[in-house]
């Protein structure tokens, strides 16, 4: 074999393993989509903001991480914040039902209270809690709607929520107007193995009037 053909053969290989490493992508459990984003820690899927102010106001948004994390998407594009309109039906930018984003954050969830639920019990057990927290029934079917036919029908689940105070403390959400009520959830949702035993857990007691902000969103693990 000649030297020319030699080096021809090799450049092919490298060539083929760069192409096959470039390909490698990290799936998170419970979905399709990639994130590359190489962090390590779990996926803050699909928050929805939603934003109700007494009168039509321009408001800056902006998200801050005080352990670590990173925005892996959002909708509209966060750029160093979000810079919008919004009106009191809570319209963004005569367009946008709410703010959207996703996030990729350390290991620093809790797991120590916790409800333990049915996967036939779910659907039910969101709309009571939910409303408990106030969100509305336009704010309880988008979560409905979106979260209980990703959830497999055939298993029991252990949901751990993090409310406004604690869920501050890993994703602290500012306002260059400062709303009136901000009522916030994250639930971390997992598979129950029979073993875990949690605290039942204390709903913080919240009021909806004057210019209020709502959020949820879910770790899926």
């Amino acid at each position: 074999m000649s030297t020319k053909v030699f080096k021809i053969i090799i450049t092919l290989i490298c060539l083929t393993i760069c192409s096959n490493c470039q390909k490698k992508t990290e799936t998170i459990t419970g979905f399709n989509e990639d994130d590359t984003t190489n962090n390590g820690g779990p996926v803050v899927r699909k928050p929805n903001i939603y934003i109700y102010p007494t009168q039509p106001i321009e408001l800056n948004v902006q998200l801050y991480f005080p352990n670590g994390g990173k925005i892996i998407d959002s909708e509209p594009r966060y750029m160093n914040g979000w810079n919008i309109q919004v009106d009191p039906s809570g319209v963004i930018n005569n367009y946008y039902p709410y703010l959207f984003y996703e996030a990729r954050i350390p290991e620093i969830l809790q797991r120590r209270s916790g409800w333990i639920v049915e996967s036939k019990d779910l659907e039910e057990f969101f709309e009571r809690n939910l409303s408990v927290l106030l969100f509305s029934e336009k704010e309880k079917s988008d979560f409905l709607e979106y979260w209980i036919p990703l959830l497999k029908r055939d298993k029991t689940y252990i949901i751990y929520p993090h409310f406004t105070k604690q869920l501050s403390e890993i994703i602290e959400i500012k306002f260059s107007i400062q709303p009136d009520n901000i009522i916030r959830v994250l639930y971390l949702i997992e598979e129950y193995n029979g073993n875990t035993r949690v605290q039942t857990p204390q709903i913080p007691v919240y009021r909806r009037y004057g210019f209020t902000v709502l959020e949820w969103g879910v770790v899926y693990q």
